[in-house]
């Protein structure tokens, strides 16, 4: 598919705190080095008009195919020029690490880290906003939890304590958001809440 589509949601939760009221975020996902206009200028536009205090990427930027990141490297040294961004890693990327082009892999993600994207790789920050804070966390499911792209009599479950052992306990008593670039295992990061 190659357009742009945007779907807005509130979320209403006794945990996030006042300072975060109409806390705008744009999340994006999935672009696979597509190109919207020279330079990305329509998703740029798009993104701008929304005008989020933080944006969240979460994974495959990159076509695991793809040899050339050009496109999507400066799509986000755009957006970290106006806004905060953080990222985390989806297949795609992880498909390029498993390949041939290892090298290349490394270069894009040193890239990335001279434009102040931050690297949620089995990780969390805490998000400010005057005195208050929202935890957001980064989870790297491995390329092989994708099963998809496996036989389906291929065991590809989480273990029990995959999530709490890459990310650690989490306080349930706080507002925290969980990135993670598959779906599939949305009962296990619900278990861990």
């Amino acid at each position: 598919m190659n357009k742009i589509e945007i779907a807005n949601y509130v979320i209403k939760n006794k945990k996030i705190p006042k300072d975060f009221h109409n806390y705008n975020i744009v999340q994006i996902s999935d672009l696979h080095n597509k190109s919207f206009g020279k330079g990305n200028i329509k998703l740029l536009e798009k993104i701008n008009q929304i005008n989020p205090e933080v944006i969240f990427i979460t994974g495959d930027l990159i076509d695991g195919e793809s040899k050339d990141f050009s496109n999507t490297l400066e799509i986000v040294k755009k957006l970290t020029e106006k806004y905060k961004v953080y990222y985390i890693t989806g297949n795609h990327e992880q498909k390029v690490l498993l390949r041939r082009y290892k090298d290349l892999y490394l270069e894009y993600f040193s890239e990335l880290k001279k434009l102040d994207a931050v690297h949620l790789d089995n990780d969390y920050i805490r998000l400010k906003k005057g005195n208050a804070f929202i935890n957001l966390y980064g989870l790297t499911i491995p390329f092989k939890y994708y099963n998809y792209l496996f036989k389906k009599d291929k065991n590809t479950d989480l273990e029990e304590d995959f999530i709490e052992t890459s990310l650690g306990k989490i306080n349930k008593d706080e507002y925290n958001i969980l990135l993670s670039h598959t779906p599939f295992y949305f009962e296990d990061y619900e278990k861990w809440s």
